[in-house]
């Protein structure tokens, strides 16, 4: 099998996985009005099957020297079909264990259209 079968066979690996054992999320959006200011009332717009996880993010911080560093951070993550993850928009809502969640990022894992990985910022 070449390596682009297998890896279209890991991710419809991972979709079974996720309609076993994954948990119903729903997002919700804050709409705007015809002057288009924010509400004040979240509306949901989709509930979405994944597995809640913590992935890392690695991003470039240069300091006042013309080094740079590369650090990882800890970013939690709901992993789920790319049909679902296509749904959602930045700064969508979600509340996982009680705790408030905006959308960060949403990544089509390997351009493949199979998977999606909707990476969170918590709510403060």
């Amino acid at each position: 099998m070449n390596k682009l079968l297998q890896e279209k066979a890991v991710l419809h690996r991972l979709l079974q996985s996720i309609c076993w054992r994954g948990h119903v999320y729903e997002f919700k959006r804050l709409q705007r009005n015809e002057y288009g200011e924010l509400g004040n009332e979240p509306t949901p717009v989709a509930q979405i099957q994944g597995i809640f996880h913590n992935g890392t993010l690695s991003h470039i911080s240069l300091i006042t020297s013309d080094a740079g560093t590369v650090p990882a951070k800890s970013v939690p993550c709901i992993l789920t079909a790319w049909g679902n993850a296509e749904k959602l928009k930045l700064e969508d809502v979600v509340e996982v264990n009680r705790e408030r969640f905006s959308v960060s990022g949403i990544e089509n894992i390997g351009q493949m259209n199979i998977a999606g990985e909707v990476s969170l910022e918590a709510i403060l």
